[in-house]
């Protein structure tokens, strides 16, 4: 049996239309992907990675835009868009925690989860390619973090690509109009200088518009002759100017079953799907839970210097938590404790404490509040004692965490039975 892995690699993930999930060509001479068998697998029928002084290459791929690549060249970098053979790769980091199961990394997303890789690989596409695109997904899983990765790939293809971010939530027409398109002087009350607005600012770079379903409907219309002509007209100007620039819309409105999305006109949705991309929410990604905690950690201590590790305990809390805030979430909830610490240690009792800061009283804590992982230990408390070490096991719930909690409980339990005893008594 190999030992595991740890560190990172570079390599090539491809998208094969013979199979749904990616599979990553890396330098080491091995083939990684979630379909295979076993998660490392030697290379077949596969082109060889080889290092360059600048980067990586493989033989007979080629950039997007279809210019050779050969090993005299400086090489490929992470997020370049390859063609290798038939299919489309991109140049990503492949990320190791010492297990077999990988993830892999591109530009500030990371992700171990097959349906999520496939989905920024199709990001990384609409950069080069400058298709519009419509990112899709719950507040707080990364949506401005993918429109980078589009922007980032655009730029390798585009020299000096700008991107630009709107969010159009809370906005008047007359307002959003003018931060889009820009306006003259004396276009409307208060303007008292011309302004360029979003798209000219972009120039043939990329503009994001977050929280697109807020929109007002005189400003979709508009969008709607950017979109099919590349026309804008500034607010207060018969002129017009054409845009190049990128468009990439955000919401996190769920959309039926045939495209249309409340608030969004439907042709505009249509015209914005040349890529559609979905985000899922982190309780659907639990895979990626840990790698993305060591990389906001990481992160942490490339800022300020202070190197923080996970306890067992304290991973077992972090996979078990609903996440209703995603990833946003998880990297306050990472800096909260990581400020609390006082040392480099975060253990479960710290992210606990972290956690719970929404949480109400102790006397007022309901059964039917309690967390996913409070209702876990509940759960494995009442099967036989035999069978309660697979399940913990299974759940990833330590043995002392899992007693810990349970004695916990039994408290709160009592607490929750004296307080309801008072109040019915004093009522």
């Amino acid at each position: 049996m190999e030992k595991p892995m740890e560190g990172c690699l570079r390599g090539i993930a491809v998208l094969n239309n013979c199979h749904t999930t990616p599979i990553v060509l890396a330098e080491d001479g091995r083939t990684y992907g979630w379909h295979l068998s076993k998660p490392v697998e030697t290379s077949k029928g596969w082109p060889k990675i080889f290092s360059t002084n600048g980067g990586i290459g493989v033989r007979g791929a080629r950039r997007i835009d279809s210019i050779p690549l050969s090993s005299e060249q400086e090489g490929l970098h992470f997020g370049d868009v390859v063609r290798v053979g038939r299919n489309i790769g991109v140049v990503v980091s492949i990320q190791f925690g010492g297990t077999e199961q990988f993830s892999i990394k591109i530009g500030n997303l990371i992700t171990a989860t097959p349906g999520l890789a496939r989905q920024v690989l199709r990001a990384a596409l609409a950069g080069a390619s400058g298709t519009p695109a419509l990112i899709l997904g719950p507040t707080g899983t990364g949506k401005e973090c993918v429109a980078r990765i589009i922007h980032s790939s655009r730029s390798r293809t585009v020299s000096r690509a700008p991107f630009v971010a709107l969010n159009l939530g809370g906005l008047s027409e007359e307002l959003c109009a003018s931060e889009l398109f820009g306006h003259v002087r004396g276009a409307f009350t208060g303007a008292e200088r011309s302004k360029k607005g979003a798209f000219r600012t972009a120039g043939k770079g990329l503009v994001f518009l977050d929280e697109f379903g807020e929109a007002p409907p005189g400003v979709q219309a508009s969008l709607l002759r950017v979109l099919d002509e590349g026309e804008v007209r500034p607010v207060g100007q018969i002129e017009t100017f054409v845009s190049e620039a990128q468009v990439i819309a955000a919401t996190n409105r769920e959309p039926d079953i045939d495209g249309a999305i409340h608030g969004i006109r439907f042709d505009l949705v249509q015209r914005l799907a040349g890529f559609v991309i979905r985000l899922p929410a982190l309780k659907d990604r639990r895979d990626d839970i840990i790698p993305l905690a060591h990389q906001f950690l990481q992160q942490k201590f490339v800022r300020e210097g202070r190197a923080f590790s996970l306890t067992s305990g304290a991973k077992a809390l972090l996979q078990n938590h609903r996440w209703p805030g995603n990833v946003r979430e998880l990297r306050t909830t990472l800096h909260r404790a990581s400020l609390l610490s006082l040392g480099n240690v975060i253990d479960e009792c710290l992210l606990e404490d972290s956690m719970n800061v929404w949480s109400q009283t102790e006397t007022q804590v309901l059964q039917g509040e309690l967390s996913h992982l409070d209702r876990e230990v509940l759960r494995i408390a009442q099967l036989p004692p035999n069978r309660r070490g697979l399940a913990r096991s299974r759940s990833g719930i330590p043995k002392t965490t899992f007693y810990r909690r349970l004695r916990q409980l039994g408290d709160q339990q009592k607490k929750n039975e004296d307080f309801y005893r008072k109040t019915g008594s004093t009522s």
